[in-house]
């Protein structure tokens, strides 16, 4: 609930923006630019956690960066 709440409240306030200055097609740039950030920042994250830290692999450490990751579902959760 908290996630969702999150999400929507940031996706009301861009309209809410929008309706102040007359212009609704400008909530709409922001709420765009928001998403295309958001989307651009889970992208870069889940490469990162996907292909792992070099240097551990090269000490040869089994799970070196796993440390206190949730694993049950997969590196997409």
């Amino acid at each position: 609930i908290q996630m969702v709440s999150i999400f929507a409240i940031g996706a009301a306030l861009t309209n809410v923006f929008g309706r102040m200055n007359g212009n609704q097609r400008q909530g709409w740039a922001i709420l765009t630019a928001m998403g295309v950030l958001f989307i651009a920042g889970v992208a870069v994250c889940y490469w990162a956690e996907a292909s792992g830290n070099p240097l551990v692999h090269a000490l040869g450490i089994d799970g070196g960066n796993m440390e206190g990751k949730e694993t049950r579902f997969g590196i997409a959760l």
